[in-house]
């Protein structure tokens, strides 16, 4: 008997996690009743950034203040599939280790989490997200970075539209059960910060994804500015 159902989004820029006490689920119900979780300190929001540090010591820290950049060797935008496709490029070894010691450092701080209590003693499924445009390669290779590499208990790997379909396609039904029935078109868009992903709902469900996130429009911006203003 499951208890909880866990997911991480470990994104290119931020990351978060969610629960779903399976014993609380109503299977007649369209809304499921998923939380977002903290996984360390209490900020105004639960999500963190996806950033690792490490002291001289070579001890890792994770939700980095800005005045801790000073004294810390800093490392982000390490999150790329463990191998190569013709659309996207596999993480190098130096960023799978900075990768995994962040992924590991998160689990270990949301399970010490003083608000994650009730995960105690319990019996979980976990799951993390992917982009959509990954391969069934990489989809496998991913998972055992956190099985084999990581050594944490990950049940599955998930596309991130496809989460988002399933939500979206709930909250029409809220509003209308005909919108969501099956066979109506649903397309749902998620801009992440590295990918954009797509999910179509037709027949049957279509995902796909891109590597256009919102870090291309940053970069952009920010060589539009280096360029046209010397301030």
């Amino acid at each position: 008997m499951v208890d909880f159902i866990i997911g991480f989004d470990f994104g290119h820029g931020e990351t978060s996690v969610a629960k779903l006490n399976v014993n609380t689920v109503d299977e007649s119900a369209a809304q499921l009743e998923a939380e977002d979780i903290y996984i360390i300190g209490d900020d105004r929001e639960p999500k963190i950034p996806s950033i690792v540090g490490y002291d001289c010591n070579g001890n890792i820290q994770i939700n980095l203040d800005v005045y801790q950049f000073k004294f810390l060797k800093v490392e982000a935008g390490f999150k790329a599939p463990m191998i190569e496709s013709e659309r996207f490029p596999a993480i190098t070894q130096e960023n799978k280790d900075y990768f995994r010691d962040f992924v590991v450092k998160v689990f270990e701080k949301l399970h010490e989490h003083p608000n994650n209590n009730d995960l105690r003693n319990k019996s979980i499924l976990y799951f993390v997200a992917c982009p959509s445009g990954w391969t069934t390669g990489q989809r496998d290779e991913y998972l055992k970075f956190f099985t084999d590499y990581c050594k944490l208990p990950i049940a599955g790997v998930i596309e991130e539209s496809r989460a988002a379909y399933v939500v979206a396609r709930r909250k029409l039904y809220d509003k209308d059960p005909e919108l969501s029935r099956y066979g109506k078109e649903t397309a749902v868009l998620d801009l992440g910060s590295s990918t954009l992903d797509i999910t179509m709902h037709s027949d049957r469900s279509y995902s796909d994804g891109f590597e256009i996130g919102a870090c291309k429009i940053e970069e952009m911006l920010l060589q539009y500015f280096l360029e046209n203003d010397d301030d």
